[in-house]
């Protein structure tokens, strides 16, 4: 394979070593590691691919920031970032302070402060929603609890509490636990909700959203006058409260949903091929850069590889893993499995290379209210292959 390298960045894309990164604020304020990205292009960057396999993730996460964000702006700041630094150091009552610029031993406290820095010099809606996309691409999911999150608080949430969102932008979790919205700085709230986890989130307007494993949101304090409109990253099961005249947008980073009152799935997890867009009554406008249909109840907008289509469906298919069922209908092993590594927070592998899992076709359903060893047994009777689980590893023989 060639690699073309603009000249300017050769240097440093051979002589800088990145083997002992290990954080993601390790690249961001790396002088050298600025310079390739704000200076160079993606074939500089699938060079450090290549180069660094094992840091792949860091590195694209602090890619996508870096070309976001100009860090010779968040200079002009300095007192802001003091400020929030010795907030965060009473928190977590540490008197340790390491600087390149300034640097947090908390990556995601780390990122969100940027984040409502970026809020501050990128005025506009395109720039916002941009920032916040960035903002979930470089959440980890890697968390044991959901979490709801902003740049100064972060709060670990029971998966049996419901999240409720009152009209004057206060969070409640259970009958136990308020966050007032006159304590929070940001405009914007994170939920994350990792692999093995479920949530439900009532918002303000008396709109409720199950949010699937592997999923981030993002949402308002408060919803604007003239619209409602959320982020997502993974899957969600939205029932949309009537507003007239005040539309409530879904955003993903390739769809937009935008609907006054009905329930749809949505699930759009950017490490998925396809992504759906699944109405289950009511009316919804579904648009992408180049697209824009109205889709009727029992239809389903997909997109793949860019390509965009509208397919009569059965919903219920789409929309069991609320219920904790996986319905299949000539689904494919390889994606059956993805569904159940999120459910259950574990990661399936393959030793048998010559057990072709796309060939194998299963129809009826996968109740995940049972343990894992049953779903796999379960799966393992209908077709040709054993397994072995190691803790969270699975591995298929």
């Amino acid at each position: 394979m060639i690699v073309f390298i603009s000249e300017s960045n050769l240097n440093i894309v051979f002589m800088k070593n990145f083997n002992n990164y290990t954080k993601i604020e390790d690249f961001l304020f790396d002088p050298e590691f600025n310079q390739l990205i704000n200076k160079g292009g993606k074939d500089d960057i699938h060079f450090l691919f290549e180069k660094y396999p094992d840091k792949k993730e860091l590195i694209n996460s602090a890619s996508i920031l870096l070309l976001h964000l100009n860090v010779k702006d968040i200079e002009f700041y300095e007192d802001y970032i003091d400020k929030k630094y010795k907030e965060l150091q009473n928190r977590i009552k540490s008197k340790k302070r390491r600087f390149i610029l300034i640097r947090w031993s908390a990556a995601a406290c780390l990122l969100a402060m940027i984040m409502s820095i970026f809020f501050l010099s990128q005025p506009g809606e395109r720039s916002i929603e941009n920032t916040l996309f960035t903002l979930m691409d470089s959440t980890s999911l890697n968390v044991e609890s959901i979490r709801l999150s902003t740049s100064d608080i972060h709060v670990k949430v029971d998966e049996n509490k419901e999240i409720v969102q009152t009209p004057t932008g206060d969070i409640l979790i259970g009958n136990e636990e308020k966050i007032e919205s006159s304590k929070m700085e940001d405009e914007y709230i994170q939920l994350i909700v990792p692999n093995g986890k479920r949530t439900s989130i009532s918002f303000s307007d008396g709109t409720i959203a199950r949010v699937n494993s592997g999923s981030k949101l993002i949402y308002p304090r408060k919803f604007k006058d003239n619209k409602r409109e959320i982020y997502v990253d993974g899957e969600i099961y939205i029932a949309v409260a009537k507003e007239k005249d005040k539309k409530f947008l879904v955003r993903t980073k390739n769809i937009t949903v935008a609907v006054l009152g009905t329930k749809f799935n949505v699930s759009a997890y950017n490490n998925d091929n396809i992504h759906s867009i699944v109405l289950v009554e009511g009316a919804v406008e579904v648009s992408t850069d180049n697209y824009k249909s109205k889709i009727a109840p029992n239809q389903a907008f997909f997109q793949e590889d860019g390509k965009a289509s509208i397919k009569e469906v059965d919903t219920y298919k789409y929309i069991c893993w609320k219920d904790g069922i996986i319905k299949l209908d000539n689904e494919p092993l390889d994606a059956i499995f993805k569904k159940i590594a999120r459910y259950y927070n574990i990661s399936i592998q393959q030793n048998n290379q010559d057990f072709d899992m796309s060939k194998e076709i299963y129809r009826g359903k996968l109740d995940l209210n049972d343990s894992l060893q049953e779903v796999l047994d379960n799966l393992a009777h209908s077709s040709n292959f054993t397994y072995k689980v190691y803790g969270k590893i699975v591995c298929i023989e």
